[in-house]
């Protein structure tokens, strides 16, 4: 006899004739479709309980572009509770400078002609903030069909204001650099020059 537990599921069988005093049930072991079910609720709860630790954040939004899911650290970084996010629309959020650029990309993975596609867009945060994000998408798919687009992305506005202030620092030193009257020159390792003022030629005719 196998002496591992067993959980079974009982129930009365009213739906057909009873014989004379007789009560009849109908027994199921439903041992294993329990454990089944048990996995999937623990694997439903890691997911759940890893998303909601992640910095970067977890969305889903359906084809229309409706939030149907979102992690809270996603939901928080945009000032939102989960159940605000979960109101919204991708317009709500995404510059429309970079509307085309969200519709392009999803148009891509429809097509079969990218399986995930990543790119770089501007949004706003409840309270008008700029929030840029870099965000990598795939395709949502149930019996066949394309039902939505499943998304993690992470907040690069730092990297993108350093990267802002570097262009402006090179934008101004070409500025003097270019206007500046002495000679000012640069040499590589093998003692070429590899940068020369425009003032050079001014002075030495070349």
């Amino acid at each position: 006899i196998n002496s591992r537990v067993r959980i079974i599921r009982w129930r009365k069988l009213d739906d057909i004739p009873q014989i004379s005093n007789l009560v009849m049930y109908l027994i199921e072991d439903v041992t294993e479709q329990k454990q089944i079910q048990d996995e999937a609720n623990f694997s439903i709860q890691s997911y759940k309980e890893l998303s909601a630790h992640l910095s970067d954040f977890i969305y889903t939004h359906d084809l229309n572009g409706n939030f149907v899911n979102i992690n809270e650290n996603g939901a928080s970084m945009y000032g939102y509770t989960v159940d605000e996010f979960l109101k919204l629309n991708v317009i709500d959020l995404v510059d429309p400078e970079f509307l085309p650029q969200v519709k392009q990309k999803m148009r891509e993975k429809i097509d079969g002609k990218a399986d995930t596609t990543t790119y770089e867009i501007l949004t706003y945060s409840k309270t008008g903030e700029k929030i840029w994000i870099e965000s990598s998408t795939r395709l949502i798919k149930f019996d066949n069909q394309v039902k939505g687009i499943q998304g993690i992305a992470r907040n690069i506005t730092d990297r993108k204001l350093s990267e802002d202030k570097l262009k402006q620092s090179e934008q101004k030193f070409r500025g003097v650099f270019e206007t500046i009257d002495d000679i000012y020159y640069h040499l590589n390792a093998d003692n070429t020059f590899d940068l020369v003022s425009p003032s050079c030629y001014t002075h030495l005719g070349y």
